[in-house]
C-alpha cells in the first residue's frame, strides 16, 4: 500500500512495506527533470523493484506465486546460456523506462549488447520481454502492459503460465496461443526458446 501527501509543492510517497530509508532526492525517475517537484521517497529497497511509475503514480506489482518465482529462475537460467554466444544481456525484473512518465519492471528481458543504461533503469527497448502470469493479473492491465512494450519497440513479446503451461505471444494488439521454438535474433542469430520444454521443467521445482 502507498501513501501519498502533498507539502509545499512537493510530492512525498512513503510506501508502507516495513523498515524504511528516508531520503529527499532529486526525482528517481529521469523523465521527472525539469520538474519543479522533487520527492521525498521512503523506499525498502528490498522490496522498491516491485514498484512501476504510471504517470505520477507509484504502483505495486502482483507478487510471484511460488510458480512465477520458479518458472523465472528457469527462464534466465536458459537464457543466460546465450549471452555470450549472442551478445544479449539477461535481467530479472529490471525497471525499465518505456516513456518519459512510465517505468516497467518485466519479469525477464534480454537486452542487445551494448545497450543504454543509467544507475537506475534500462533506456533502450529489450528483444525480448518475457512476463509470467500471475492470479491477480488483470487482461486489460496486461493488455495495457503489452501495447506499450510494442510501442517502445521489443520484436518479441511473450506471456507464460505457469499453472496452465501454456505460451502465449503479443502480435498486433492480441495475444495468440503459441508453442515457440526460438527467436531470430537479427544479426545474432537464433535464439533456442522452447516453451513447452521450458514449461516442462517445472516439474522439476
Amino acid at each position: 500500500m502507498a501513501h501519498v501527501h502533498w507539502e509545499n509543492n512537493r510530492t512525498a510517497f512513503l510506501f508502507a512495506c516495513g523498515p524504511v530509508h528516508t531520503e529527499q532526492i532529486d526525482p528517481v525517475y529521469p523523465g521527472l527533470a525539469g520538474s519543479r517537484d522533487r520527492m521525498v521517497v521512503a523506499v525498502n529497497f528490498n522490496t522498491d523493484a516491485d514498484r512501476e511509475y504510471r504517470d505520477g503514480l507509484v504502483v505495486e506489482r502482483n507478487a510471484g506465486t511460488p510458480g512465477h518465482s520458479a518458472l523465472q529462475k528457469i527462464l534466465i537460467v536458459h537464457l543466460a546460456a546465450f549471452e555470450k554466444q549472442l551478445q544479449i544481456a539477461v535481467r530479472p525484473e529490471c525497471r525499465t523506462r518505456i516513456d518519459e512518465t512510465r517505468y516497467r519492471v518485466p519479469d525477464v528481458l534480454a537486452m542487445a549488447r551494448p545497450f543504454q543504461q543509467t544507475d537506475r533503469v534500462v533506456l533502450d527497448p529489450p528483444l525480448l520481454i518475457v512476463e509470467i502470469l500471475s492470479p491477480d493479473d488483470k487482461m486489460n492491465d496486461v493488455l495495457q502492459r503489452f501495447r506499450e512494450y510494442e510501442r517502445f519497440g521489443v520484436p518479441h513479446i511473450v506471456q507464460m503460465d505457469p499453472d496452465d503451461r501454456t505460451t502465449r505471444v503479443f502480435v498486433n494488439g492480441d495475444l495468440i496461443l503459441r508453442d515457440l521454438s526460438g527467436f531470430e535474433l537479427p544479426v545474432r542469430g537464433h535464439l533456442p526458446f522452447d516453451s513447452r520444454e521450458l514449461l516442462a521443467r517445472l516439474d522439476e521445482e
